[in-house]
Parts: structure tokens; C-alpha cells; sequence
């Protein structure tokens, strides 16, 4: 009968140390569901981000042009508007890449938020993407219009 027990009580022992769970099979660590959305987020900020290299060169035209005699004052103002848009969705983009938490880089977040709190801050984090590529994208938009029109 001892025997019995010392076996009962073994097999609960190492029943109790199992993890129920299986680990996440992604590269995340992050469950399923989250790492769908986390992937989502990050896919819409590589989508935008090699971007910054046309935003920056359309910033150096429209810099270099201010300086030349060519515009009128008006072309000018809207040069300097067009600017600090450009302005703007760079450094929206780099403002959110600092804040933005990465499961690899910011474990403690991660691992004290529920569920429920990590889905609330990756579906607010994919707003603010978005809505960065809308600054970039008008910002750009425009820069390119207004070059093509004093041509």
C-alpha cells in the first residue's frame, strides 16, 4: 500500500509540474490570436517604413527650393506648409517606433498584461500605424504635386 501511494503521489507530482499549455509556435511567443494582430501591426509599419527614404528626399528638394529665387513668396509658403507636413509624418513614424513595444525587447509588458489588455494595446498601436502612413502617404502626396507643378 505504501508503495501504491508513493507512486499515486508521484505520478501527481509530475502530472502538477506538466504546463497544460502548449508554447506558442511562433516567433512572438506571443498566443495565436495576438500574434496574428501583432503581425498584422508589424506588416503595416514594414509596409510604410521603407518609405522614409522618399519623404526625406522629397524634404531636401523642397528645402533646396526655398533657398532659390525661382518661387514666388506664395510658392514659398506653400513649400514651407508641405514641409512641416513631411515634418510631421517622419517624426510620427520614429515616435512610434520608439514607443512601440516589442514582445522581445519589452518581456515585463508582456508578460504582467492579460489577454484582453494586449489585444486593447496592439489594436491601438495598429490605429496609430495607420494613421501614420496617412501622414506620410498625404504628406508625400503633396510634395510630389506641388514639384510636378513648379516644373
Amino acid at each position: 500500500m505504501a508503495k501504491f501511494h508513493a507512486l499515486f503521489l508521484g505520478l501527481l507530482l509530475l502530472a502538477a509540474c506538466q504546463n497544460p499549455t502548449p508554447p506558442p509556435n511562433n516567433q512572438s511567443g506571443l498566443s495565436p490570436q495576438l500574434d496574428s494582430l501583432y503581425t498584422v501591426v508589424v506588416a503595416k509599419h514594414d509596409s510604410i517604413m521603407p518609405e522614409i527614404g522618399q519623404l526625406e528626399a522629397y524634404q531636401f528638394k523642397l528645402r533646396k527650393l526655398r533657398t532659390t529665387d525661382s518661387l514666388s513668396a506664395e510658392q514659398k509658403k506653400a513649400a514651407l506648409l508641405i514641409l512641416a507636413q513631411l515634418k510631421k509624418g517622419h517624426e510620427s513614424m520614429f515616435d512610434w517606433m520608439n514607443a512601440f513595444k516589442n514582445p522581445h525587447l519589452n518581456e515585463d509588458f508582456y508578460t504582467q498584461s492579460s489577454e484582453k489588455e494586449l489585444w486593447s494595446y496592439l489594436q491601438t498601436e495598429e490605429e496609430k500605424i495607420e494613421e501614420v502612413t496617412r501622414l506620410m502617404q498625404n504628406s508625400m502626396q503633396n510634395a510630389k504635386g506641388f514639384l510636378e507643378e513648379i516644373k
